[in-house]
């Protein structure tokens, strides 16, 4: 078996991650969430799976599915309310007044250890 194989690196699938408006993410527990493709672009680390060089076994299909083994549910669900904000307010103007992202003490740690993996 190569190392390919090992990994699910198929450079002939037909990948169809181009054409669905929508991304599988997947927590450690197995808690899917249906996110606007879009709005997971945000993540440079994601952005790069989905449209990187070749294709992962992952990303083939209805809609591209991505496992995170390290990361929470909750962890995953605060950080895609954080894509949503930052798609909802990322580009306004100066003069309107930007909320606060909340987040709660005890997820802090952690969603910056999930930043610095999902480059976001």
């Amino acid at each position: 078996m190569s190392l390919d194989d090992a990994i699910g690196f198929d450079q002939d699938l037909e990948a169809s991650t181009d054409s669905s408006p929508f991304v599988k993410l997947i927590s450690n527990s197995g808690h899917e969430f249906i996110v606007d493709r879009d709005v997971v672009m945000a993540s440079s680390a994601i952005a790069r799976m989905l449209t990187g060089p070749g294709q992962w076994g992952e990303t083939v299909g209805p809609v591209p599915s991505i496992t995170f083994e390290n990361i929470n549910t909750s962890i995953l669900q605060k950080v895609i309310q954080y894509f949503y904000y930052k798609a909802r307010y990322d580009q306004v103007g100066a003069d309107v007044t930007i909320p606060d992202f909340e987040i709660k003490m005890e997820y802090a740690l952690p969603l910056i250890l999930s930043a610095h993996f999902l480059d976001c």
